[in-house]
């Protein structure tokens, strides 16, 4: 009988442990989908965040390109960028919207400047290319952006607390 009883309570604890087990790996399971889950509402949140924060760069950016200080900006930029490339032909993309970009432009470079659109660029600045030399100038207002981006995403640290 004590054989018997023995092997009983061995049995039990055997299913016992079993189905703690099967309990704790669902425990566990449960566990690493609620993490999965929140990370990914955390990502979504903070994405939107982001998007927010950037857009609203996006609408200030196109506000200054329309505004009085752009021309300014760009007289500075292209005076710099004459110093650049004193005897060199140059090749000018701005925005296919930007005529005032394109006339400052030429007065820079009347004879060397060859000016044309670029639809990459959307907002505002200009990339120069000098023809013999192939060095290459990025004032672009998207290009700026978007390596502003690239550097938010990677070192923000934005963390979202209730």
């Amino acid at each position: 009988m004590v054989k018997i009883e023995a092997e009983v309570r061995h049995q039990v604890d055997l299913s016992l442990g079993v189905k703690l087990k099967d309990i704790q790996d669902r425990l566990r399971h449960d566990a690493n989908q609620l993490t999965v889950d929140n990370g990914q509402k955390l990502f979504q949140h903070r994405q939107k965040i982001a998007e927010g924060v950037f857009s609203a760069v996006f609408e200030k950016l196109n506000a200054f390109v329309a505004g009085p200080h752009y021309s300014a900006w760009l007289e500075t930029k292209l005076s710099a960028l004459a110093a650049v490339f004193p005897d060199e032909p140059v090749v000018l993309a701005f925005s296919e919207a930007d005529a005032s970009g394109k006339a400052i432009a030429k007065r820079f470079f009347p004879i060397s400047g060859q000016i044309v659109s670029d639809s990459r660029i959307r907002i505002g600045g200009f990339q120069a290319v000098g023809t013999s030399s192939r060095q290459e100038v990025d004032e672009s207002f998207d290009s700026k952006l978007e390596n502003h981006k690239e550097w938010f995403y990677a070192h923000s640290k934005l963390f979202i607390k209730k």
